[in-house]
């Protein structure tokens, strides 16, 4: 089995490579719910830089992933080029590897992840800092690596040769519930394995591909010749969803590890394949007219204020 051990780097390596010359770009990844719950500025690793996955985003209600054009302007207005090498953490995974993975779609060509994330760089005693930091904007000029995102139908065709695994809970894959305050919709995508992303992140800690290779061929993910030299069976295209990219992004960096270089992230995820969203016209007071007891109408209507969710024509199944 060949891996890809360097993307997922330690707290020693790390704190050893920002003493070099060529010290790393660091990244905090996390969700800021708009800049009102930023623990970047409660600490953050020392010269870290800030990205807000609302960055990376189309907003409410859709939470879909900007086109790489935009999101190659927005690295670049941060200070990224895609030659530099790049080291990212979050207090989770998911949102260091949604990090990690839109940087590698955009073209970053040596993207890393910091094992344990800030969990384990306070854990090994290492410094910590309050204070921001701002790059100069910079040039991110970069081939798009297209194959690494799969959109509707690449999904749907995995679904059929049984190559798409649903990363998301149990209870999710089941349809017991949707897994997000505002999606209505609960289900999963007709034909998914199922291989819930949770217990990687354990794995991960460790550092123990094996072990994720194992749990992997135990759910039904992985063929013995998925692994062997590295390569695929040309025959197999694994495509990970779930919600909404975030822990198909973790998996992905997990496929990376093994060696499997051609997984894709259906970014969009269950929200994406379950749900469309209709502009209600009375939201927010657009109309003309609309009254406080039309907005409290449309907010107790559904998860999204001011736009209905419809189920899309996508085949789902459940139970």
């Amino acid at each position: 089995m060949r891996v890809c051990e360097d993307a997922l780097v330690s707290v020693n390596w790390l704190a050893q490579a920002l003493q070099t010359p060529l010290r790393p770009i660091v990244l905090h990844g996390e969700w800021t719910a708009g800049g009102t719950g930023c623990a970047y500025r409660d600490q953050h690793i020392p010269g870290a830089l800030c990205i807000d996955t609302d960055w990376l985003e189309d907003g409410y209600p859709t939470w879909r992933l900007l086109s790489p054009e935009l999101l190659q302007r927005r690295f670049g207005d941060a200070g990224l080029r895609a030659a530099d090498t790049i080291v990212v953490y979050a207090e989770q995974y998911p949102a260091a590897c949604r990090v990690w993975w839109v940087l590698s779609y955009c073209g970053a060509t040596d993207v890393r992840v910091l094992c344990g994330g800030l969990n384990a760089w306070r854990a090994a005693g290492l410094p910590v800092s309050t204070e921001p930091v701002h790059r100069a904007p910079a040039d991110f000029s970069a081939l798009v690596q297209s194959a690494l995102l799969a959109d509707r139908d690449a999904a749907q065709a995995a679904a059929q040769a049984g190559c798409l695994i649903d990363v998301r809970s149990s209870d999710e894959y089941r349809g017991l519930r949707s897994g997000y305050s505002y999606l209505e919709r609960a289900g999963r995508i007709a034909g998914a394995l199922h291989a819930d992303a949770q217990p990687l992140t354990d794995l991960l800690d460790r550092r123990d591909l094996p072990g994720i290779a194992a749990y992997w061929q135990a759910s039904g993910v992985l063929r013995p010749t998925d692994l062997q030299h590295g390569k695929r069976d040309a025959s197999r295209e694994l495509v990970f969803y779930c919600g909404s990219g975030w822990r198909s992004s973790v998996a992905c960096f997990c496929a990376q590890l093994l060696g499997m270089t051609g997984a894709r992230n259906y970014s969009d995820g269950w929200c994406g394949w379950s749900t469309h969203y209709v502009q209600e016209l009375a939201a927010s007071g657009m109309q003309s007219g609309a009254t406080q007891q039309d907005d409290q109408q449309l907010a107790a209507a559904g998860g999204t204020p001011g736009w209905r969710q419809d189920t899309t024509d996508n085949p789902i199944a459940s139970g």
